[in-house]
């Protein structure tokens, strides 16, 4: 499953994100992370899974199959390439070369994949390595930490962090265990062995609690957790950590969704697992009467607690399967005796493989988190008997929050005695509870398959991960070859439009115009080549171009613009300011008057009557300069063509039913619309204070996140349904939504197309201008036809939640909201005149249609 070869996927390198994922060695961290990987690589995600040299020298022929998910290997040194973290004198020192040498072998390694023209976007690290964080961030990738135990776990270690919980747990600390938000009440025995025995690895401790040293620097939080499974810690932790999402249970999809049809197992393993032998074993047992035993690839049990356990399962009466590692079995008891068809003691087993099997009816754990995803994944009852770390906590959630089993408990010398552990095989495979705890199995095991399932919530993390990265990396790859990019396509652009008006020439079907985006000047030189009437087609405001053309001609500074309201720098177009990584784009937006004296029209999308001062004065500049607009369909203007009623072109599916249903039942303008159009994109901070900004509001609102930005949403914003007054979703019918009775506010980003739309419905803004003519558009809107109210920026460029509140209010309640409203009925008459019989742009569009009537007769 893991392949050392380079890329042979489809995409060019420089297109697709390449993440390089680094876990800790240790089976139980590298496993999760593997899977992880997986699954991005099914998002389109270039995977580079680094292990330490030893580590990597280990790996057996379990590793093939590299043709069904090309996760590819590499390796760096951890200081001890021979011996591994055994070779290390104590755990302090390993962890500490480890972050010596690998910070440098890391950075190597980074540079290697660049030269090699294989450019890493992100670093996903393990959260015991935090030091990869800072590797990260000197490459100015993105970083992303993951998180292998629970959310639960991680809110005790924050805690700790914080110096909330101060180990040893005192009756004052015992106290405040019963209040830690989004946990259960918890006592001294239910917390991490590392917290309630403090001092016991102290090197393994700091690790814990030093991942939060620099966690806020992350770009990503992911933890191998379900939402659904821990909700209030994950909402708790998230409120710590807003950039924390859940992508778990990281098991093979064969066991899950079965989406990802070559994941059967995890395709690692430092044992040698006795794979025919278990499941012949287990082919001829009775459904649900087998107890499966194992305590991982770490926990040492000592020979008097194994001797108990042994007798606790032979007195059972039950079948059992028992993994006993090969340095574990010399604690068995001497002479031990059993039925072989009772019992079976193997050195390793392919444990998801036991667990689906149907014999299996219980499974006595350890409780380390992966064997605790995998048992509730496959809706296997459990016996808990924690032995240390995070296991404790595993077993409170495993009794008392999912009901899926039952703790044995020890005795006074620490032993768990043979009696509890039959009493409790005993309860689990039989009895009332034991039905229980087989009816919460099943539910589950439903939620687990359900988190990561197409559209599930670990699914729809993992999604915006993916969706994010690619984002960010076309963006980068535009901004690098936006100059490239536009001086190809008027290249190539000028030959294939010549070779087209040819075409249409020799095929009888002769152009006449060519009418083209203003971005695009050169077609006007291609048309006037063949002696053809060209029309540029601006799709911003006047007001926006006019600016530009200032900026073009060098006078923005020296010369005002009269016949534009008095303007603040903020309130120019951003690249006016600012060219930021597109210093490409201001020149296209000068260059589009490089040559429209020449032009025979130009037409303008906006409305005369609406901006009539930039209307004349461009005019006056350009004689054959005309306003059509607003340029949406008639359905919601004049209704002059019956079957113009959308678009008819969109990138993203709108979700019409969800959205219109859910309106359908809104009192009259009752509803906040918010939408930031197709390509703005807010930080993480902007959407957590957005999302209180309108619930703090009072008001219904429908939201509009695309889901490359959900993962940004603070974890008790739903994407898909209904939260509390709101609805978010990933795409809408903007327009039905406007002209719903029961919107009351479109809180935009102030998009030109946006923005006529609002006008053409009659309905109030709030602006929240992003970049590009956003910011003069915004302007126009509180200043000049008085539609709505601007948000203003605090100091850190962020609108807070307290603004956002002040302006949906003012815009849906008071005098103030009245007058807006008036407003907004003015401008939505006067938006559809314009197009109407004789409108202004109705009568302009026909000018131009009879100029090139003209042309054809001539």
């Amino acid at each position: 499953m893991v392949s050392q070869q380079r890329n042979s996927s489809d995409e060019p390198i420089h297109d697709t994100p390449h993440c390089l994922v680094v876990p800790l060695p240790a089976t139980g961290h590298i496993n999760p992370m593997l899977q992880f990987s997986k699954r991005l690589i099914s998002k389109r995600i270039r995977v580079t899974l680094v292990l330490t040299r030893f580590v990597s020298k280990s790996i057996t022929a379990t590793t093939a199959r590299e043709e069904e998910f090309n996760v590819r290997l590499d390796s760096i040194s951890d200081g001890f390439d021979d011996g591994g973290m055994e070779a290390a004198e104590s755990t302090r020192v390993y962890l500490d070369t480890f972050r010596e040498v690998g910070s440098g072998a890391l950075s190597r390694l980074i540079e290697k994949q660049s030269d090699a023209g294989e450019p890493v976007h992100c670093v996903v690290y393990d959260h015991c390595i935090p030091w990869c964080l800072d590797v990260a961030k000197k490459f100015g990738l993105v970083g992303a930490a993951f998180l292998t135990q629970s959310c639960a776990v991680d809110t005790i270690y924050n805690h700790v962090y914080q110096g909330l919980i101060r180990p040893p747990v005192t009756e004052q600390g015992i106290l405040t265990l019963r209040t830690l938000p989004g946990l259960p009440p918890l006592k001294s025995e239910d917390l991490p062995s590392l917290v309630s025995k403090f001092g016991t690895y102290p090197a393994i401790f700091g690790a814990l609690v030093g991942q939060f040293s620099n966690i806020d620097e992350a770009d990503w939080v992911f933890c191998n957790s379900v939402y659904e499974l821990e909700n209030e810690a994950a909402d708790w932790l998230s409120k710590r950590l807003p950039k924390l999402t859940t992508i778990g249970p990281t098991i093979p999809s064969m066991y899950l969704d079965k989406r990802l049809k070559a994941d059967v197992d995890y395709g690692f393993s430092i044992f040698k697992p006795s794979n025919e032998l278990c499941m012949n074993w287990l082919a001829n047992k009775p459904n649900g009467s087998v107890v499966y035993v194992s305590f991982g690839s770490l926990a040492s049990l000592g020979p008097a607690q194994m001797e108990e356990l042994f007798s606790g399962l032979n007195n059972s009466g039950h079948y059992f399967l028992w993994v006993v590692r090969k340095t574990e079995e010399t604690k068995l008891p001497k002479n031990y005796c059993f039925n072989p068809e009772k019992g079976l003691i193997v050195s390793w087993c392919s444990q998801l493989e036991v667990l689906a099997s149907g014999a299996v009816g219980c499974f006595v754990t350890h409780c380390g988190w992966n064997s605790t995803l995998e048992g509730l994944s496959l809706g296997v009852p459990m016996v808990a008997m924690p032995q240390w770390t995070d296991q404790p906590t595993n077993a409170k959630f495993i009794r008392d929050v999912w009901g899926m089993g039952v703790r044995a408990e020890g005795g006074g010398d620490g032993l768990v005695k043979r009696e509890e552990i039959e009493r409790c095989v005993r309860e689990v495979m039989g009895g009332e509870r034991g039905e229980e705890i087989r009816r919460n199995g099943d539910k589950w095991k439903n939620v687990m398959k359900d988190a990561v399932s197409e559209g599930g919530s670990s699914d729809r993390c993992i999604s915006q991960f993916a969706g994010s990265l690619i984002n960010q990396v076309l963006k980068r790859v535009e901004a690098a070859n936006f100059g490239a990019y536009t001086d190809t396509f008027r290249q190539v652009g000028t030959l294939t439009l010549t070779q087209l008006i040819q075409k249409q020439s020799d095929a009888g079907d002769s152009v006449h115009c060519v009418v083209y985006d203003s971005c695009l000047p050169w077609c006007l030189d291609v048309a006037k080549s063949f002696g053809l009437m060209a029309a540029p087609f601006f799709t911003q405001s006047c007001a926006v171009d006019s600016i530009y053309n200032h900026v073009r001609d060098g006078l923005i500074e020296s010369t005002p613009l009269p016949w534009l309201p008095p303007l603040e720098t903020r309130d120019l177009p951003s690249f006016v300011n600012d060219t930021g990584d597109n210093p490409g784009v201001l020149e296209m937006f000068k260059g589009q008057f490089s040559n429209l004296d020449q032009a025979d029209w130009v037409i303008c999308n906006t409305v005369y009557e609406l901006e009539q001062q930039a209307v004349d004065w461009l005019t006056r500049r350009w004689p054959n300069f005309i306003t059509i607009g607003p340029t949406i369909p008639s359905m919601y203007l004049d209704k002059q063509f019956p079957n113009d009623t959308d678009y008819g072109f969109s990138i993203f599916k709108p979700m019409n039913e969800i959205c219109m249903n859910w309106l359908g039942d809104k009192p009259k303008g009752s509803v906040v619309y918010v939408s930031f159009g197709s390509l703005a994109d807010l930080g993480t901070e902007q959407m957590v204070e957005l999302c209180f900004g309108l619930k703090n509001s009072g008001h219904y609102f429908l939201w509009v996140v695309r889901e490359s930005e959900q993962s940004k949403l603070p974890y008790d914003f739903s994407s898909t349904g209904e939260e509390q007054k709101g609805l978010i979703v990933s795409w809408c019918p903007q327009l039905r939504v406007l002209a719903s009775g029961a919107v009351g506010c479109f809180l935009t980003h102030c998009g030109w197309n946006s923005t006529l739309e609002a006008l053409s419905l009659g309905v109030a803004m709030v602006a929240m201008p992003r970049w590009s003519d956003q910011t003069t558009n915004a302007k126009f809107i509180e200043d000049e036809w008085g539609v709505g109210v601007r948000a203003r920026e605090g100091g850190d460029g962020l609108v807070k939640r307290e603004e956002i509140e002040r302006c949906v209010r003012e815009v849906m309640e008071g005098e103030k909201a009245v007058e807006i409203r008036r407003n907004g009925d003015k401008w939505k008459k006067v938006m559809k005149d314009a197009v109407s019989e004789d409108g202004s742009s109705d009568r302009n569009v026909r000018e131009f249609v009879d100029s090139l009537i003209r042309v054809c007769l001539w």
